[in-house]
């Protein structure tokens, strides 16, 4: 990922956290987990596309022998993590406006989470659901903020360096470095590290 592209990403979460400021009642230390689980997910799908093809020519394979695998077998095996089609962040993305899109982002974090315990209890869900108290289309608009992300962005993107003077507005959480990570990335970073190692494999 070039540098043009993460000043883009890092000023659509600095306008994703202007915009949940301006239009919900929600606190900053409330709004950055939702952001970020969406961010994390699009990392996810992004990474996850790039295996597809084999994950599927493997299961096919496969399938009617001995070694016959669930799919999600094959992409934990290959990709690192396993996410099913109502996961997939085009399919969150492409979902119309009057379908409760927090609760379809809560449904895709859980099925996340089933294949991959490790994250359990971790990726936000009812968060999603909080945006809606004061605007509905907030899930949706976020989705959309993220969607651009390019599919060949890496999970070393997320050394995302947040000034001191903005680490209150976005998060009340505070780290003790004078330059601050907020606190899914180190999750974030893990999972895609793990795609790339067993990529690498």
């Amino acid at each position: 990922m070039n540098k043009d592209q993460l000043k883009k990403l890092e000023n659509d979460l600095w306008s994703a956290a202007d915009k949940l400021r301006a239009n919900s009642d929600l606190k900053s230390s409330e709004y950055s987990t939702p952001v970020l689980g969406l961010i994390f997910l699009k990392f996810a799908d992004n990474n996850y596309q790039r295996h597809v093809k084999t994950i599927l020519a493997e299961y096919q394979q496969l399938q009617g022998t001995r070694r016959e695998k669930p799919i999600s077998e094959i992409a934990i095996e290959q990709c690192g993590f396993y996410l099913p089609d109502h996961a997939r962040y085009g399919y969150l993305l492409n979902l119309p406006e009057e379908k409760d899109i927090a609760k379809a982002i809560k449904a895709a974090m859980k099925a996340i989470e089933e294949y991959k315990p490790e994250l359990e209890g971790v990726l936000p869900k009812d968060e999603y659901a909080a945006l809606t108290r004061t605007d509905k289309t907030l899930p949706k608009q976020l989705l959309r903020t993220f969607a651009d992300i390019p599919a060949d962005a890496s999970g070393d993107l997320f050394g995302l360096h947040i000034p001191d003077e903005d680490c209150h507005q976005f998060h009340g959480k505070v780290a003790t470095d004078s330059t601050r990570r907020l606190p899914l990335i180190p999750v974030i970073v893990a999972t895609l590290n793990l795609a790339s190692e067993v990529d690498a494999g």
